[in-house]
């Protein structure tokens, strides 16, 4: 039994690592992948030795006041979504046929800073944000998609047409923008990760099935 259960897991796996949504995925998040090194790696410099109560600082009783650190990691984070966002907008479109993409990927880039820079008061960025703007991005390139193909004799790329809908996606991002920010949002995604069935044997054969989709 569990033994078909494992092979079931495994098949599951092979079905999404060869479906088009998912490569564009994992293309996106490989191509992230440098800046979000940079940015781990100057998060545990801070950690390690110039936030306030760095352990080293604490260890051998030196005060060190460097200040506009954490800032600056905060706007590492949104740039880093906001590649994620382009990268994945492009391999999702590249995909469905679509080469000249410049102005979806401008509109997802500019939305997704949006999203994360308007209104910030006591918002901290983990990494469901990425599920957030993996849906919002795949929702907008698909929506691109559909609506070019209501105007395939419009040859420019530019035309009015398409920049209503970009001024529609940004209006649409503009309108989620608070419900994404809010703490109760936050709480929910993290406590139901966080739950005790995910330690059960259960909850890790579910973890296993999901988790190319997570």
């Amino acid at each position: 039994m569990i033994k078909k259960c494992f092979s079931l897991i495994v098949k599951l796996d092979n079905i999404v690592l060869k479906n088009h949504v998912f490569q564009a995925i994992f293309s996106a998040m490989r191509q992230t992948l440098p800046v979000l090194a940079i940015d781990v790696y100057l998060r545990l410099l801070f950690v390690l030795f110039l936030a306030p109560n760095a352990l080293f600082p604490v260890i051998f009783n030196i005060n060190l006041k460097i200040t506009g650190l954490q800032i600056i990691l905060s706007i590492l984070d949104v740039v880093i979504l906001m590649i994620f966002a382009a990268a994945l907008t492009n391999k999702y479109l590249i995909y469905r046929g679509i080469k000249n993409n410049i102005l979806p990927i401008l509109t997802n880039f500019l939305a997704t800073y949006l999203l994360f820079t308007v209104n910030t008061q006591d918002f901290s960025h983990n990494v469901s944000q990425y599920l957030v703007v993996t849906v919002l991005t795949l929702l907008s390139s698909e929506s691109y998609y559909q609506y070019q193909r209501l105007f395939r004799k419009t040859l420019q790329p530019y035309s009015a047409r398409f920049l209503v809908w970009s001024a529609f996606i940004l209006g649409l991002y503009f309108l989620v923008q608070p419900y994404v920010q809010q703490t109760t949002l936050q709480l929910l995604i993290s406590s139901i990760l966080s739950s005790n069935f995910f330690t059960t044997f259960v909850g890790l054969l579910l973890v296993g099935a999901c988790a190319p989709v997570l």
